[in-house]
């Protein structure tokens, strides 16, 4: 009697902090945009991704958690799934979708929960009670056996350049279909009535997920036949972007090759990023972002010489990359200190044959505690050998 008693009373709590729980804007009013969305003509093993905002129109700074619930909930992902946020703010976030291999064709459905709970003020216990905001979006997936192989492309661009230099063609393209798409490009260069074809060139880039964008860059050569460039003058890039064989768009574009030297070639390091400290054994990252402040596109490289007590010990430079003109491109080493102690970093961009200024940052290497304890024990280890010895030798 007593137990069924107690069953009584705890039930309507229960149910008071459930109804709370599930009352949208109950503490924060949180919003989650788009309020549904539906992923169509998905293949089994397929994937997708979309972005949702969540926002907090509050003065209220909040914990975020982000989960799913329903037929879909293991196959979907967010990226954050916990973060702070504070008032009056939003917050993007990753949503991908991979369907299993064994899946049956039909719809499925689901729902995004976003759950914010006050943030706990300073020196505050986080074990008090408060009341959370859950917001709620519906989630639709289709799985079919219909394939879809095709992209968009959504930008495309040749810019001018001088004779013996690449011709650059940048492309920006999303999969919008089902299944991963390997995009393709023919490019043919001719004088600018179209009267001759100067340069031929066919391109093929790695797969791309459904649903997902890249951006892709064609150095097409600049000779027309070996040792010999193509000279200045006003040219046309007839491109071609292929899916499988079909074609999924076709463009001309205008371009002018100016002769050598007429275009200004310049860069600059907007930025150096390297941690302050890091533990022996430890591999340090390195990242500059290049920005191309010429009139060309150029390759450009990060060199970074790293020193140690005004030493040189290490020299380390990137993989080269292109950057479009007015473009800012990220250039990253990978440092390995052998030593604990300090270290100096010069770091410049390198891109045809000039060179950036320079840009500088430090990093300290502290020694592994394990190596500390190592260290101590050895010392004691000595001390005492040598009092034994020197004991053993007044004897």
């Amino acid at each position: 009697m007593r137990a069924a008693s107690k069953s009584i009373f705890i039930l309507p709590i229960f149910a008071t902090l459930a109804f709370l729980l599930a009352v949208s804007g109950a503490f924060a009013g949180m919003g989650l945009s788009p309020g549904s969305v539906t992923f169509d003509n998905m293949v089994r093993g397929g994937y997708s991704e979309r972005y949702f905002t969540v926002s907090n129109p509050t003065d209220d700074d909040v914990n975020v958690s982000v989960s799913f619930e329903g037929d879909v909930s293991s196959w979907m992902k967010v990226e954050p799934a916990n973060f702070a946020m504070s008032g009056v703010t939003y917050k993007i976030v990753k949503v991908t979708v991979k369907v299993p291999t064994t899946a049956a064709n039909g719809d499925y459905t689901g729902r995004m929960l976003a759950v914010a709970r006050p943030a706990p003020a300073p020196g505050q216990s986080g074990n008090t009670i408060s009341v959370a905001s859950l917001v709620a979006g519906d989630v639709n997936i289709q799985i079919s056996d219909l394939q879809l192989l095709r992209f968009n492309v959504e930008r495309l661009e040749v810019p001018d350049t001088e004779e013996c230099r690449p011709i650059i063609v940048t492309a920006g393209i999303r999969n919008t279909g089902n299944v991963n798409v390997t995009p393709a490009f023919h490019v043919d260069i001719m004088s600018r009535d179209g009267g001759t074809i100067l340069q031929k060139y066919d391109y093929s880039d790695k797969p791309l997920l459904p649903t997902t964008a890249t951006s892709i860059s064609l150095r097409v050569p600049y000779q027309m036949e070996q040792f010999k460039c193509i000279p200045a003058g006003l040219y046309t890039a007839s491109i071609r972007s292929l899916a499988g064989g079909s074609t999924m768009d076709a463009s001309n574009l205008n371009f002018q090759i100016y002769p050598r030297g007429a275009l200004t070639l310049g860069g600059e390091i907007l930025e150096l990023n390297a941690p302050n400290n890091i533990t022996l054994g430890e591999i340090a990252k390195i990242e500059a972002l290049f920005k191309n402040t010429g009139q060309v596109p150029v390759s450009a490289k990060l060199n970074v010489e790293a020193y140690q007590g005004g030493r040189l010990v290490d020299t380390l430079t990137s993989d080269p990359a292109d950057t479009y003109i007015g473009g800012v491109q990220p250039l990253t080493v990978y440092f390995t200190p052998k030593s604990g102690g300090k270290y100096s970093l010069v770091a410049y961009a390198a891109f045809e044959d000039k060179k950036s200024d320079v840009k500088k940052a430090d990093i300290e290497v502290f020694w592994p505690q394990s190596y500390l304890i190592a260290a101590g024990v050895g010392v004691a280890v000595a001390a005492a050998t040598g009092y034994f010895l020197l004991k053993r030798k007044k004897k």
